[in-house]
């Protein structure tokens, strides 16, 4: 049964943009916890490390809370996408024709031997079968898509067997056999490069632009002139049949300036001959670098200076936390060719010089904004924060977790953004969600601002995912431009907080990647509804033996109420006809199962939920 939620709009209007959404106070105990970090531990490794094997108990695909505009269009159990920054993995061609990208496998381990490329296609009907392979031949990651002028359709990865940058492409958008290609952006080093971004741009629309770094030291891998993980950019100006230049170091960017960067913290914007990259980290600036003429020359901007140059753990005590990036970028090139850059805010610190490691801040709010037309050295603006759903002043997160999901970003991170054809700027993070948590970790939703004055100003943001609440909305990749009606999302839908692949190494489960198209007003309603539901209340919750669920409404109906355990079975179900007023029911909870659940009472198209704990 398809589950429908009364989604109340946030928009209120167009709002200044030094005022957005208000933040809301976050208590000292979740502001001030830090997470270590082991900088001999490189956070994009590809190194197996530990693996969880007890069962996990969250296998149960979603079947409920669909929004009609949504397709689930794939599936993968590999569930790390990025490490920072969203790939490019959503790209719309001239002939109107989506294709998407993400990292798959069905391995159910870290190893993912299976590990590639999954591919889907909407040529403007509908999307294909969900595929059940990858299309490369060998273990690679981290897809980035783009389509050129000639009709040939790229991707590029990172090739773990042959520790190299692997091309795949073909020469018909969305049909054709895929060609593989690991000769033409072999690396300066012998160990290999990786997590590239690859967008398409020049005047004739036939120019491939590549940026990855080199392995890292961590990773087995070693300096290249000094620089551990050096950026190194490429391009083709003839559709990809060769390359020249291959790897190299752009003017001030190399040790001089930077001791290196981590992985997947850059992103790429096109348009024309313009072509932009953002290149930042949690202890490092964040850099614009730009160029006019399609890659020959480029002029570098410091978007925000980082106070420690030239950071070294065993060197560099940061004892201040300064803010800082959270690593996730997203840049954006408008019509006149000026650059719009994003990230999530963070706070780090680095009080021991002895221990390998630093600190960064998990519950670090805030999507940082700025663009050229502000100036070099004008601190950014903040342009959304998390939401407080309860309207109490405080953020309410599970105070007894440890960590909010590790992601090693802010919890308004991993940006997207996507450029309307009449001007409009359309924004995606990733946001923890007040009052939705599995009994120890808040979930994230996938939420969305706009802005149709040029960034100046900026909507409330609005929750984009409210129809699978329980739920894990993470990794949103906006198409880069898009026709001001529809704004295609491709995101990954998890059931459990967290990562199993890195971080908190959470069992490994099958996640669903989503394919949304997000109507321009940002209202994803089903419909308008009326509020019909009103002081939805669950107690005693903890319950032991029972517990008693009390409602209001407004007009008299049929009620049914459902309760449902964390993978979105149904447990039970009463239904009863009531009349307008106050009305109870006693639900018998003594052979539940302790844990977590989740009670909806619905009349109509209106459902309240409540979470209920058995102890």
């Amino acid at each position: 049964m398809k589950k429908l939620v009364l989604f109340s709009m946030l928009m209120g209007g167009v709002i200044a943009a030094d005022a957005q959404n208000a933040p809301a106070h976050i208590s000292q105990q979740l502001k001030n916890k830090s997470v270590l970090v082991p900088t001999h531990q490189y956070n994009g490794t590809e190194v197996i490390g530990k693996l969880l094997r007890e069962p996990n108990p969250y296998t149960a695909p979603s079947t409920l809370g669909l929004d009609p505009n949504e397709a689930i269009i794939g599936e993968t159990t590999f569930d790390l996408q990025t490490n920072a920054t969203v790939q490019n993995r959503l790209y719309k061609s001239p002939n109107g024709g989506l294709s998407a990208v993400w990292t798959y496998s069905q391995s159910n381990d870290l190893a993912a031997s299976d590990r590639g490329t999954g591919y889907n296609y909407n040529g403007g009907g509908s999307w294909g079968a969900s595929p059940t392979e990858r299309i490369e031949s060998k273990r690679v990651g981290w897809p980035s898509i783009t389509t050129l002028a000639n009709g040939k359709e790229y991707t590029i990865t990172h090739n773990t067997a042959d520790g190299q940058l692997q091309l795949t492409y073909r020469s018909s958008i969305g049909t054709g056999a895929w060609t593989e290609d690991i000769t033409k952006l072999t690396s300066p080093i012998p160990t290999g490069n990786y997590w590239p971004r690859m967008i398409s741009g020049g005047s004739d629309g036939n120019s491939l632009h590549v940026l990855s770094v080199t392995d890292p030291v961590a990773n087995t891998g070693i300096l290249l002139n000094g620089q551990d993980g050096a950026p190194c950019y490429s391009r083709s100006t003839d559709g990809g049949a060769t390359w020249d230049k291959v790897n190299i170091v752009l003017p001030e960017l190399d040790s001089t300036y930077y001791k290196g960067f981590t992985g997947d913290s850059y992103a790429w914007a096109s348009h024309g001959d313009t072509i932009a990259f953002v290149l930042g980290d949690n202890f490092e600036d964040v850099i614009l670098m730009k160029s006019t003429d399609n890659g020959d020359t480029w002029t570098k901007t410091t978007v925000f200076d980082f106070p420690y140059d030239k950071f070294v753990e065993t060197t560099t005590l940061v004892l201040d936390t300064p803010n800082t990036s959270d690593g996730s970028f997203a840049i954006m090139l408008d019509n006149d060719g000026e650059a719009h850059v994003f990230w999530g805010a963070m706070r780090v610190l680095n009080d021991d010089l002895t221990d390998a490691q630093t600190s960064y801040f998990p519950f670090s709010d805030g999507v940082c904004y700025w663009n050229e037309s502000m100036g070099a050295g004008t601190p950014a603006d903040t342009i959304a924060f998390s939401l407080d759903v309860d309207n109490s002043g405080t953020l309410d997160f599970n105070t007894d977790a440890s960590n909010p999901g590790l992601y090693y970003v802010s919890i308004t991170g991993f940006p997207s953004v996507s450029l309307a054809d009449n001007g409009d700027i359309y924004l995606t993070y990733s946001g923890l969600r007040e009052l939705l948590d599995n009994g120890s970790q808040n979930y994230r939703h996938i939420y969305a601002i706009k802005s149709t004055d040029g960034g100046n100003t900026w909507s409330a943001p609005n929750d984009i995912t409210p129809f699978e609440d329980f739920a894990e909305n993470i990794f949103g990749s906006l198409t880069p431009t898009n026709d001001g009606n529809c704004v295609p999302l491709l995101y990954m839908r998890d059931f459990e907080p967290g990562l199993a692949a890195r971080g908190d190494e959470d069992a490994f489960d099958v996640n669903e990647m989503v394919y949304l198209c997000i109507p321009s007003t940002l209202d994803v309603a089903v419909e308008e509804q009326h509020n019909i539901i009103d002081e939805f209340t669950v107690y005693p919750n903890p319950a032991g033996t029972s517990t008693k669920v009390s409602f209001t409404v407004n007009t008299a109906g049929n009620v049914v109420v459902n309760v449902y355990d964390v993978r979105g079975q149904l447990i039970s179900s009463y239904s009863n006809k009531v009349p307008a007023g106050r009305s109870s029911l006693d639900i018998n909870v003594e052979n539940f199962a302790s844990g977590v659940y989740f009670i909806n009472a619905q009349i109509g198209a209106d459902v309240k939920t409540q979470k209920l704990m058995v102890k």
